[in-house]
């Protein structure tokens, strides 16, 4: 995963809750410009992408009653796969445009589940096409990738997916990844460059519960906490709860200015599962990186 010169490497064999979108700043000049990239959660469910983007369709229709009009719709590709897609158009207040394309994948860590691109904007219909097909033609695997970029876009990832993203579209900064049959999560945040430090909270993250063991360390660029916390309120009785912060230099040339950001997770999970759950933050907090810089 890459975002504004920090990359690291997405948890292995958990469920990407993250939210995906990629979006302008809101202005009076007109109406705000969204790229989203959703996934089929739960994962391992295979819905037909038929189905999923009828109900979409319909959702919106029945909403926005009249201000609703389906502009197109039919079978497109997505990263080579058969796809459905609808082009809509909503009058009110503002106008906007949009494209939803969906496709059951074979590629990714769920086969056959469900990815969702979704577009919208005021965009003229007759240059909106033109405009889109490039972009969703640039969703594939991290592993098949082109390296070159389409003039005037930024390459994001998505999980396992990348795709070039408009220039003056900004992306996610927190991610999310999730076991929810075991009840483990794990959130990542990259701050803007040259926040101020952030301060790491024990007291907010016990929440005036027990708090049955404490290691506080100092790790590369940061510090961490790990607890194990007992309370009459926490169904499982006991919980792991992690908090860390990590100082990233983006810029290595001693003649250069010295750029950073901060990175901070937090986790938990039931401390049945607190092994399993350390090991994940150890290989997410040592993949950390400036982005292009390898790891030994």
């Amino acid at each position: 995963m890459r975002v504004d010169g920090i990359a690291f490497d997405s948890p292995l064999g958990l469920e990407d809750g993250t939210h995906h979108t990629f979006s302008s700043s809101s202005s009076s000049a007109g109406t705000p410009e969204r790229l989203s990239v959703e996934f089929e959660l739960p994962a391992g469910g295979a819905t037909p992408a038929a189905e999923v983007i009828a109900e979409i369709r319909d959702s919106l229709s029945e909403f926005f009653g009249s201000s609703f009009t389906l502009v197109a719709e039919g079978q497109t590709t997505l990263a080579g796969e058969p796809a459905e897609f609808f082009t809509y158009r909503l009058d009110g207040q503002e106008h906007i445009d949009g494209k939803i394309v969906i496709a059951n994948l074979s590629a990714g860590p769920n086969p056959g589940d469900w990815v969702k691109l979704a577009w919208e904007g005021d965009r003229d219909p007759s240059s909106l096409d033109a405009y889109l097909d490039p972009i969703f033609a640039s969703f594939t695997t991290q592993a098949d990738a082109t390296p070159t970029v389409l003039p005037g876009h930024q390459r994001h990832s998505a999980g396992p997916w990348v795709l070039d993203v408009p220039a003056q579209l900004r992306g996610p900064r927190t991610f999310i990844w999730e076991d929810i049959e075991a009840e483990l999560r794990i959130e990542l945040t990259v701050l803007e460059d040259g926040e101020p430090e952030p301060v790491l909270e024990p007291g907010a993250a016990v929440a005036g519960g027990e708090e049955v063991a404490r290691l506080e360390r100092t790790i590369d660029g940061g510090a961490r906490f790990d607890f194990r916390v007992r309370s009459d309120n926490d169904p499982n009785g006991e919980s792991t709860l992690i908090l860390a912060k990590r100082k990233v230099e983006l810029t290595q040339l001693p003649s250069a200015p010295r750029l950073y950001r901060w990175v901070v997770l937090s986790a938990s999970a039931p401390s049945t599962e607190g092994a399993r759950l350390t090991a994940i933050i150890d290989t997410l907090l040592a993949s950390i990186r400036a982005e292009g810089e390898v790891i030994a």
